[in-house]
């Protein structure tokens, strides 16, 4: 597919949804998966200055997550070119991109579409050091250093001088300043979470805003829980069906965007270089788009056949192929020469 068909896609999606769409898509393709990140934000003026003022915009979303310090600046970049924000999700708006629907008058959910908690993962040079990579560190949970401790109270351990002991002992395991940095992590996403709810809640709804904020960033404690439509609604996000009609658009739409990413293929350089030496490649990894412009975020650069060597640890290679130990198999290496957005029209 195209720019031109997905630019008709989102021709059909404003006409059903009824104002001006921005499409922030970025691709979960294994190996060349890509976060909500900070570079996008100044991204979103071109195509907010291109709509102008109006009185609802929507921004259609499909994101894993990434950085939970950028939706803020998002959402609030939004709302200064609209009275109303609504965000559409046709599949997946987790972690940070659930942040950003927080920050919605409306969320329209489809049928397949799954928001998750807001708990993030905090990096920090005292984390420990990963085990199987000793030149790289282990993200810390914040839910994860919370559950610890909760597990020693379910576990009867409740007195005050045994709970000391118990983080006692995390401490011993884990850098105190990284899990510092837990804490403030922990504090600022909680926080977050009530200013986006404050966006378009009353002064007068502050229980509930601290019950849903408290709800997606601690009471759901497992990060990969899959928040569904009825769940969203049930938990007091306004959450909604969209008509017929519009789900069908939306998911129209995201056909596209999942076919133009190869979303749910494997980024595999042997196969795209094929039987030749070297090949040079632009592989497109996530869109911000309007009805009249686009923003692809690409790696770009060479395949180049390398001498056969070892296969990887343990003998097996992707595809879940079993190789006998020692034998050399085909290298292919992706040499990057550019990696970052791109307006393509």
């Amino acid at each position: 597919m195209s720019i031109e068909e997905r630019k008709a896609g989102i021709d059909a999606l404003q006409q059903e949804y009824g104002a001006k769409i921005v499409t922030y898509v970025t691709s979960e393709r294994k190996g060349m998966t890509t976060q909500i990140a900070s570079d996008v934000v100044f991204l979103f003026r071109r195509h907010l200055e291109s709509i102008g003022d109006a009185p609802r915009i929507g921004l259609y979303l499909v994101s894993r997550g990434g950085d939970t310090l950028v939706p803020w600046q998002i959402v609030n970049l939004i709302r200064q070119y609209c009275d109303r924000f609504e965000v559409l999700v046709p599949y997946t708006a987790h972690s940070a991109a659930t942040l950003i629907c927080l920050g919605a008058d409306t969320i329209y959910m489809t049928k397949m579409a799954t928001l998750t908690p807001t708990d993030p993962t905090v990096a920090n040079p005292f984390n420990p050091t990963d085990p199987s990579n000793p030149a790289a560190k282990v993200g810390i949970s914040v839910e994860d250093v919370s559950g610890f401790i909760e597990l020693a109270k379910t576990q009867g351990i409740k007195d005050p001088a045994q709970i000391t002991q118990v983080f006692l002992a995390l401490a011993s395991n884990v850098h105190p300043l990284a899990l510092g940095n837990v804490q403030r992590a922990q504090t600022q996403i909680r926080h977050i979470a009530s200013e986006m709810l404050k966006l378009h809640m009353d002064e007068g709804e502050q229980q509930q805003i601290d019950s849903l904020a408290e709800t997606v960033t601690t009471r759901l404690r497992a990060h990969g829980h899959t928040i569904n439509r009825r769940e969203a609604a049930k938990i007091g996000l306004k959450a909604v069906a969209p008509s017929e009609r519009l789900e069908a658009a939306m998911w129209a739409l995201f056909e596209i965007y999942v076919n133009d990413l190869q979303m749910f293929e494997s980024f595999n350089p042997a196969t795209l270089l094929g039987q030749e030496q070297s090949k040079d490649i632009r592989v497109e990894r996530a869109y911000v788009e309007s009805a009249a412009h686009t923003d692809a975020f690409v790696a770009e650069g060479t395949l180049r056949r390398l001498p056969p060597g070892p296969a990887p640890t343990g003998g097996q290679v992707p595809g879940r192929v079993q190789l006998p130990s020692g034998l050399q198999v085909p290298q292919v290496a992706f040499e990057v020469a550019f990696e970052g957005w791109r307006p393509l029209r």
